[in-house]
């Protein structure tokens, strides 16, 4: 069981605080954090599943990304390119190598290395200043998370962004579900 838990540089540290409290409620019901090793959000649930020892898998675009000692960098296969190029849009040929692989990495944290749909992260927890969770709400303030949601909106992997009200009940009806689907 995996889930994505991503988000801006810029989280408030209230919301820090709590991505901690929710990698850590994950990681104890068995379910493995896919992040990316930026500062904010992503550091927060890191933080969090570490508490508990959880485990993780923390995608880089570069090996030593903002200091991280991850080992999964250069791994991303041509699935993973494709969909980038596709999820990102028709401006992708402007960009530059580094961007590019930045939101290559971000592909991965939603469908992991396998490719395979069994392997996909379950669902998306985030942040994002405009509380997007839908290609169709994805602006520029959204940030390179929208990368993530629009991958997860092409996949019809639910997100929960924190910047909602409601989040937190959505999470929790969906884990709920989960459970009494399991038994």
């Amino acid at each position: 069981m995996w889930y994505a838990g991503v988000g801006s540089r810029q989280t408030p540290i209230i919301v820090v605080k709590r991505m901690i409290e929710i990698a850590e409620e994950l990681s104890e019901l068995g379910y493995t954090l896919r992040s990316g090793g930026a500062d904010g959000a992503d550091t927060a649930f890191e933080k969090g599943c570490d508490a508990v020892s959880g485990e993780k898998e923390i995608y880089l675009p570069w090996a030593g990304f903002n200091n991280s000692k991850s080992e999964l960098y250069d791994c991303y296969n041509l699935m993973h390119l494709v969909t980038a190029q596709r999820t990102y849009g028709p401006q992708w040929n402007r960009i530059r190598g580094p961007v590019k692989k930045l939101m290559t990495r971000n592909v991965a944290q939603v469908m992991g290395l396998d490719d395979q749909e069994v392997a996909y992260s379950e669902f998306v927890v985030c942040w994002t200043p405009d509380g997007c969770e839908s290609t169709s709400k994805r602006t520029r303030v959204t940030g390179g998370t929208g990368q993530c949601i629009a991958v997860a909106n092409d996949l019809r992997i639910p997100v929960y962004n924190m910047f909602n009200d409601n989040f937190e009940e959505r999470l929790k009806q969906h884990l709920y579900r989960r459970t009494l689907f399991e038994n």
